[in-house]
């Protein structure tokens, strides 16, 4: 995975819960690998993946497992992204929100805003497309205060997942036209060292961001 290797790291993944059939991280990132794979095309692949995170119920109402609704919201946003089916956008908007709002997990509450920011954008339902714009606000302040609290009481230097909490205060940030701090957190992250797909992921939500807010001229 470190080497962008998808294929050959869901047959690891494989190999691994065939091992340990009860341990959901295994699922969780063969799943990830298949549908990030392309493998044998971008649509199967998506197709595939679901049918592997399916394994861990994300459907079940007592799902809360943060990574297993934050893939399975992954896999129907790329979907959507692909074949323009707002089913697709729908099902990543449950499943995201779902988690925020359970767990208020950052990694799927910044998928959930700009999930509702695409919603907005293709609703011709003018209180649809108010209620979008405002929840999708809601919840990147709420997530800006939350990361802000982990990084002001000292918790960030034993975080393993810091390079993301730098990665989603940036687009917070990006989308809100706080252009200092934007940078700010962008190079935090870039200090981090993150992995080319890591880098690829953060530049494409980046991109999105744009296309749907005009932040860059």
């Amino acid at each position: 995975m470190k080497e962008s290797d998808f294929e050959s790291a869901a047959k690891y993944w494989e190999k691994a819960h065939k091992s340990a059939p009860n341990e959901p991280y295994f699922i969780q990132q063969r799943a990830l690998s298949v549908y990030k794979s392309e493998i044998p095309s971008p649509v199967t692949a998506l197709t595939d993946a679901l049918n592997i995170i399916s394994e861990l119920s994300p459907d079940e109402v007592a799902t809360s497992d943060p990574e297993t609704l934050g893939i399975t919201g992954a896999i129907y946003k790329t979907q959507w992204l692909i074949n323009g089916d707002v089913a697709s956008l729908n099902r990543a908007i449950s499943y995201y929100g779902k988690c925020f709002n359970i767990r208020n997990d950052y990694y799927t509450g910044e998928n959930y805003a700009l999930c509702l920011d695409m919603k907005s954008n293709v609703s011709e339902d003018p209180d649809e497309q108010a209620h979008s714009r405002f929840e999708a606000k809601k919840v990147r302040k709420k997530i800006i205060s939350a990361l802000l609290d982990i990084i002001e009481f000292g918790e960030i230097e034993t975080r393993i997942d810091r390079k993301w909490i730098y990665a989603t205060l940036s687009h917070c940030y990006f989308v809100l036209k706080s252009d200092d701090k934007h940078k700010e957190y962008e190079a935090l992250f870039m200090i981090e060292s993150p992995d080319e797909w890591e880098v690829s992921t953060y530049e494409k939500n980046k991109q999105k961001i744009n296309e749907l807010h005009g932040v860059i001229k």
